[in-house]
């Protein structure tokens, strides 16, 4: 009964995150906390997952790990006069070099 409890609890914090119900978004970790990248438009936009047990990020690390999630699912860096971050989101377009293709 306890594991059947256990599954479950774990199961429903499973489905909180915003990938489960963004269609092509990828969660990536950076550091230990995970974030949600997705298309958005024509560029990306990442935000932090809830993490149920972690302390609560500074803003700025919020805004530096969606940064890094960008690059990170994508492959390219990102354009820095893009980047609008607002509410624990971060909208962003890539400076891809000549030739590579974004990989999400």
């Amino acid at each position: 009964m306890i594991r059947r409890l256990s599954f479950l609890a774990a199961l429903s914090l499973t489905a909180c995150t915003p990938a489960a119900y963004l269609p092509g978004a990828q969660v990536v970790t950076v550091g230990e906390r995970e974030h949600t990248v997705r298309r958005s438009g024509g560029g990306y936009t990442a935000q932090m997952n809830n993490a149920v047990f972690a302390a609560e990020p500074t803003e700025g690390e919020v805004y530096v790990g969606n940064l890094r999630a960008i690059r990170d699912v994508t492959g390219c860096p990102v354009e820095v006069r893009s980047v609008v971050n607002e509410g624990g989101r971060t909208d962003a377009r890539l400076a891809c070099p000549p030739g590579r293709t974004p990989r999400l």
